[in-house]
């Protein structure tokens, strides 16, 4: 029976030895609120979750809503626990859509800054902003405004 007990404590220290500690690490986004996936191992949890982690490089990716997603390479010791602030890429622009209606119908408007042109009746969809209009129609003088 006793060497039963020893025989075991030498097979637990053994698989014990080789055995690589995880240690907690905080995810955190800047800004808050976020989520953070870690790619070599495809865990993602929500912002101020815990992931354990053992020693080794990663990256991370942090994504939110309205914003274009962040990624951070780090190595990590595994031994202490740990915060990681994942910083997230700026703000997507807010889109919205431009329909084109003309009086009279048929003419055809530009929006000068990206240099599209929408047919009466179209639509685009476009960040918001100022943009210069020209609208055009055979017959007509053309006509240029602004809009916000």
């Amino acid at each position: 029976m006793r060497l039963n007990k020893i025989f075991f404590f030498i097979i637990l220290a053994a698989l014990l030895w080789g055995c690589t500690p995880a240690a907690r690490v905080q995810m955190l986004t800047f800004p808050a609120n976020g989520k953070v996936s870690v790619v070599e191992n495809g865990r993602t949890v929500k912002y101020g979750g815990i992931i354990h982690l053992k020693a080794g490089k990663y990256t991370l990716v942090a994504s939110k809503k309205g914003y274009y997603n962040g990624k951070l390479s780090f190595v990590y010791d595994g031994r202490s626990s740990a915060r990681v602030v994942v910083p997230l890429g700026g703000r997507k622009p807010v889109l919205s859509d431009l329909t084109v209606h003309t009086s009279p119908p048929g003419g055809t408007v530009r929006v000068v800054e990206t240099g599209r042109d929408i047919r009466d009746g179209g639509h685009i969809r476009i960040a918001a902003g100022r943009y210069t209009l020209w609208a055009a129609l055979k017959g007509y003088r053309n006509n240029r405004i602004s809009v916000d």
